[in-house]
């Protein structure tokens, strides 16, 4: 399959943005960001439905059913866009590889928000998980969830 990646203006929305630096090729973090025994150690594993449709169990969130998302466009080796179907509003998910030096990788992730209501709960999942690959990639211990939420923050609960 080979789409363009669709291109968020994050001026004219709201967003939760997340960037990583990693010290691989931008085929490599490719990898790590397409094959499901690779995401397994970092997000969890997916498997395709259909085409276009795929499944994922995510890794935090244990025992929870396979979530549905469809795969928007790809951009070989350069990025991706899903749409997360098992949220009560579809979620989007922008995902992009760029290259900022030779044998780096810049990983960027981007979700438009329709409101600010969960933006710090999924703001800390989507750090949670950038730095979960982070810690796989460079063989590091995981983080600690807890360390990216705050409970006694009401914005949170």
């Amino acid at each position: 399959m080979s789409m363009k990646v669709r291109e968020i203006h994050e001026e004219e929305v709201p967003v939760i943005r997340v960037d990583r630096t990693f010290s691989l090729p931008p085929a490599a973090l490719w990898d790590w960001l397409t094959q499901s025994d690779l995401t397994s150690q970092w997000i969890g594993p997916w498997q395709y439905v259909d085409q276009n449709e795929i499944e994922i169990i995510w890794n935090w969130e244990k025992g929870s059913p396979a979530e549905p998302a469809r795969i928007l466009e790809v951009n070989e080796g350069c990025g991706y866009t899903l749409q997360l179907k098992g949220m009560p509003e579809p979620w989007l998910i922008l995902v992009s590889i760029s290259e900022p030096r030779a044998g780096s990788s810049q990983l960027t992730m981007i979700q438009p928000m329709e409101s600010e209501e969960q933006y710090k709960l999924i703001q800390a999942g989507w750090e949670y998980y950038a730095d979960c690959l982070k810690a796989a990639v460079e063989g590091q211990p995981y983080p600690d969830f807890s360390t990216y939420w705050n409970t006694s923050d009401p914005e949170i609960q």
